[in-house]
């Protein structure tokens, strides 16, 4: 009986591990398809957010006191900035357009990597200020080119 009950078990842990990395798949790559599909664009974007995430948990645990409230909002903005790129998509497919998810990654990797850049100021790091110059120029690059490439006459 010891023996059926430790295979029956093994049996369902094996099981229910494989089941549950399958629902884990599923809902990647529904995500994933929300996304437009992934491409260097995305993993771009996803560099940003997880560099920004780093450093925002450097400066909470190094510089200033944790803040729980602080991280959960910091993680909501960040999926609101991911629901941004899934309305650029559906905004494309609805003009039969691609600009404007482009755009609006460009925006995120903007947004996030000025928040980095910031971070490393609070640490105290040294970062390249040509490259807070070029943060600004990819926010203002992405604002025209999903401003830009609407007709606000229509």
């Amino acid at each position: 009986m010891k023996d059926f009950l430790s295979t029956a078990v093994s049996y369902l842990s094996f099981n229910l591990k494989r089941s549950m990395t399958s629902i884990f798949g599923v809902f990647v790559g529904f995500i994933l398809a929300q996304l437009g599909g992934y491409d260097v664009l995305l993993s771009l974007m996803f560099t940003f957010i997880v560099g920004d995430i780093v450093s925002g948990l450097g400066v909470a645990f190094f510089v200033a006191p944790f803040d729980f409230n602080k991280l959960f909002f910091g993680m909501f903005k960040k999926a609101m900035m991911v629901y941004l790129v899934i309305l650029g998509v559906k905004i494309d497919l609805t003009l039969g357009t691609s600009f404007v998810r482009e755009g609006m990654i460009g925006f995120v990797c903007s947004y996030e990597g000025l928040s980095m850049l910031n971070n490393y100021d609070l640490m105290g790091l040294p970062a390249p200020s040509s490259l807070k110059s070029f943060m600004i120029k990819l926010r203002d690059k992405a604002d025209n080119m999903i401003l830009g490439g609407v007709d606000s006459n229509d």
